[in-house]
């Protein structure tokens, strides 16, 4: 028997659409002309050419080249739905660093390696990134050099219901090591918990052709069950957790002890309305991901890209909604759900529907 072709998900899955507010004719015109490609075209809203849009807080050079370590790169695709003048502008200078240069695209995710990609952590050799899939039943990670498949990592002990995300930390505070952390969090069924795996980072290099062994955390809501794909790793080792509300509004943050139990309620927050709507007149504005460093947090959603820069060195991450803020270059790219920060400087984000961008530092 032939089995049946693999394709790309319906845009933002069925039960996301039985929930969202009318779109407009030219949104799903948009929609139509990207297909199954997860690219926005060129020219409309969304596109670096369609307006101004907010005020520039960040300006600089574009970026030159790249690590000779790092996979080949197709042409740059612009900074999309964050306008020409909140990226970087040649001849310009930068004001508030980092100073982030123009969107690069690594090409699409073959869709037989992972057809809804819904989470990305970089790894710590440039070049290389780990994605997890939130198909159910999901029982290991992808390792791509670029979009090209490197291998596969069955994590022990896992059957996700909906793997949402996936977040690079520490293992332990103060340890030197890294692990990343699956987080079988996404819930549209009011689930009575969800659970986060943790196995030590794998070397793309040399990847164990046996299952890695994982640690299981289990959680409840403090308040009823949530539905959440965005997770972080604070530098004590806890978990924080940013909920999806469900047609967009105030998000809630929470926060979770190592090894499991209750995420407790931190703090409420609304996002900053995009400048350029377009996907969240569909389906609300809302957090897709998250990523965080030291000295700042990344938040996606399905029109823009913002980062929080911590007021201060030791800032607690969960209250990442009172720091300054700012739009960074965003791509054209139809549900974009995952994001990470680079090792050194940068940013990638993935659509679920394959296409991978990149920024670097200038």
């Amino acid at each position: 028997m032939i089995p049946p072709p693999l394709h790309r998900p319906a845009l933002f899955g069925t039960a996301r659409l039985g929930a969202a507010v009318p779109g407009t004719a030219l949104l799903l015109g948009l929609t139509l002309l990207a297909g199954c490609t997860g690219v926005l075209p060129d020219g409309g809203p969304g596109s670096a050419a369609s307006g101004t849009g907010a005020p520039a807080t960040v300006t600089g050079a574009p970026a030159t080249g790249s690590s000779p370590d790092a996979p080949a790169r197709s042409e740059a695709v612009g900074t999309a739905d964050t306008p020409a003048t909140s990226a970087h502008t040649s001849g310009a200078t930068c004001d508030d660093p980092p100073c982030y240069g123009d969107l690069v695209s690594l090409g699409d995710v073959p869709v037989e390696v992972a057809p809804e990609v819904s989470g990305i952590a970089a790894s710590t050799r440039p070049g290389y990134y780990f994605v997890v899939d939130d198909g159910t039943g999901t029982t290991s990670i992808e390792v791509l050099r670029g979009v090209e498949p490197v291998g596969r990592v069955e994590v022990g002990g896992m059957s996700a219901s909906n793997a949402e995300a996936l977040s690079a930390g520490v293992c332990a505070p103060g340890a030197p090591d890294r692990c990343l952390y699956i987080g079988d969090i996404g819930d549209h069924i009011g689930r009575d918990s969800v659970t986060v795996y943790r196995i030590p980072e794998p070397d793309p290099e040399n990847l164990p052709s046996t299952p890695f062994p994982a640690q299981a955390w289990t959680y409840t809501y403090a308040d009823g069950p949530r539905d959440a794909e965005a997770l972080m790793v604070a530098d004590d080792g806890s978990l924080i957790v940013i909920d999806k509300p469900e047609g967009g509004g105030k998000h809630r943050v929470y926060r979770g002890a190592p090894g499991g139990g209750v995420f407790t309620p931190v703090t409420s927050f609304d996002l900053p309305s995009p400048t350029r709507p377009l996907q969240s007149l569909l389906v609300g504005n809302v957090v897709t991901d998250a990523a965080r460093r030291a000295d700042s947090v990344l938040l996606l959603t399905y029109d823009q890209a913002i980062e929080y820069t911590a007021p201060h060195q030791g800032a607690d991450p969960a209250g990442f909604p009172d720091w300054p803020h700012r739009q960074v270059p965003m791509p054209r790219q139809l549900q974009s759900e995952a994001v990470s920060y680079l090792p050194g400087c940068g940013y990638v984000v993935a659509s679920e529907g394959g296409p991978i961008a990149e920024v670097n530092c200038t």
